[in-house]
């Protein structure tokens, strides 16, 4: 990721802070990354490794790349991942006040989709919850016809 700035926090946890980040080039889309000290960074590096070995799957967030900055004499690894327009999983359940048995379904098929992917690479998640499922809106852009993809892979088992 050549030059790009952060634009505001969309979430912060055990192991870093998601940033959203505007990308040098005007033309390219948003996208979000998870930023924590260098010397804390194994948890990253962890996910960093898993999600590449897990690219292509179409229900698992893609990783876009990662770099090492400086920040008031702080060293700190970066983690670059698809940003997702629709926020979690559990911001749409409490908008939504719940969700119908038709959305149900087909995000729990989306789900399971994800985790036969991660399964199928001898790995286990260890930390799914709404908050670990992102809200993608479909490839015609609409939002109410939602793509889930599975992130957060900090806490994953290997093999």
């Amino acid at each position: 990721m050549a030059m790009w700035q952060r634009w505001r926090v969309l979430g912060m946890g055990t192991y870093g802070t998601v940033f959203l980040v505007e990308p040098g080039d005007p033309t390219a889309p948003l996208i979000a990354v998870k930023t924590c000290p260098l010397e804390k960074s194994s948890s990253l590096l962890l996910e960093e490794r898993v999600l590449v070995q897990l690219c292509g799957c179409l229900n698992i967030v893609s990783c876009l790349g990662s770099s090492l900055t400086v920040k008031d004499s702080t060293g700190l690894y970066n983690l670059f991942l698809e940003f997702a327009v629709g926020g979690t999983l559990e911001d749409l359940i409490k908008k939504e006040l719940g969700l119908c048995e038709w959305d149900m379904r087909r995000y729990v098929r989306m789900i399971v989709q994800g985790l036969c992917s991660v399964h199928g690479k001898g790995m286990v998640h260890c930390n799914l919850k709404p908050s670990n499922i992102l809200v993608f809106p479909d490839e015609g852009g609409v939002l109410n016809v939602d793509r889930l993809k599975i992130v957060d892979f900090e806490l994953a088992k290997e093999g």
